[in-house]
């Protein structure tokens, strides 16, 4: 009990349940913040996070009512002929299927904290203030700033391009000699797309050994890699089923082909529709996509890669004799070759 005295709590919903509590100011909370982050801008960014918890964690629940009401809309728009809405003949907006996408992303992270701090009494705070002290690994965009989304990209993208790229490569099967400088990368994708037969020189996915998929994996943002690369490979060699690890690579996958077929669609039925994405969008593009977003590369530059993609995959669409649906964009997944998919993938 000499403990809860102790410690301050985040919620009035608690202040009952704690006999005579202290009140909760930055004082309090300085001296179980880490003596190496104690300049006065980072714990101030610190400790107004943290007392803005239950606030951003109301704005979580309400974009899961959200999601709920989307879904809704999404199978009447699919089932109901009689009273159609505005989705059954132009289809599902792309920033709805993206929203969609990004919660469930989000959820997956935040969820352990969330329940503890609602849960458990009291004691839930000390759920927060841990999810706090390493936020890249426990919390979701609703609770980060965005130069800390800005910061936690550039890493993962540092992490692909030191640990993860050079592997991928292997996928590909390239000829002695073969690099980007001398070797056309649409060319090389429609070549690929012209052998995808049973004597394809690329390796499906559902054919990948467990090697390639535990690189592809940790280089596309699967869960628990956010870890550190020198524990998120041993994890993922020793501890993670080869089952589970191809099925969140084929999620990842068809989330990135429906998007390039949405943002495409968009693009053709808007030109400037890129040019419309908020910087957010376009970094959350960029690190679906494993895109460049380090701290050198601008925002600019980043929607200038995006562009690139979707115009190289425009083109290979066209190649491959693929046609952009307006309808449900599941159809778009189970009409497509999938050896396209995996193309786009890697």
């Amino acid at each position: 009990m000499m403990y809860l005295r102790a410690f301050p709590t985040l919620s009035s919903r608690h202040l009952s349940v704690t006999a005579a509590p202290l009140k909760p100011t930055k004082n309090n909370y300085r001296s179980y913040f880490p003596t190496s982050a104690t300049n006065s801008n980072k714990f101030n960014q610190w400790y107004q996070q943290v007392t803005s918890f239950p606030k951003n964690l109301s704005t979580l629940y309400k974009q899961i009512i959200i999601y709920n009401n989307t879904t809704s809309a999404i199978n009447s728009s699919q089932t109901n002929v009689r009273a159609p809405n505005a989705w059954t003949n132009k289809g599902i907006p792309r920033r709805i299927v993206e929203f969609r996408r990004q919660l469930k992303h989000d959820l997956s992270i935040v969820i352990p904290v969330a329940v503890g701090y609602v849960v458990v009494p009291v004691l839930g705070n000390i759920f927060v203030v841990l999810a706090f002290l390493s936020p890249r690994a426990s919390l979701s965009r609703q609770f980060l700033t965005w130069e800390q989304i800005r910061q936690f990209a550039a890493l993962d993208d540092s992490y692909r391009q030191r640990y993860y790229y050079r592997d991928i490569f292997k996928i590909f099967e390239r000829k002695k000699g073969d690099n980007e400088h001398n070797c056309d990368l649409e060319e090389f994708c429609k070549q690929k797309l012209q052998d995808s037969g049973s004597t394809s020189s690329i390796l499906k996915l559902d054919e990948l050994p467990r090697e390639n998929l535990i690189t592809l994996a940790l280089s596309q943002g699967t869960p628990f890699t956010n870890l550190h690369p020198s524990v998120a490979i041993p994890f993922y060699t020793y501890c993670i089923p080869t089952l589970y690890i191809r099925s969140k690579i084929q999620s990842i996958r068809d989330d990135i082909f429906v998007d390039d077929i949405l943002l495409i669609r968009d693009k053709e039925s808007d030109k400037l529709a890129l040019s419309q994405l908020t910087d957010e969008d376009v970094l959350e593009a960029c690190v679906l996509r494993g895109l460049p977003c380090s701290r050198r590369t601008s925002i600019t530059e980043m929607r200038i890669a995006l562009r690139y993609h979707l115009n190289l995959v425009s083109r290979l669409l066209s190649f491959n004799n693929e046609h952009l649906k307006i309808g449900h964009y599941a159809s778009v997944l189970e009409g497509s070759n999938s050896v396209l998919k995996d193309i786009i993938l890697y």
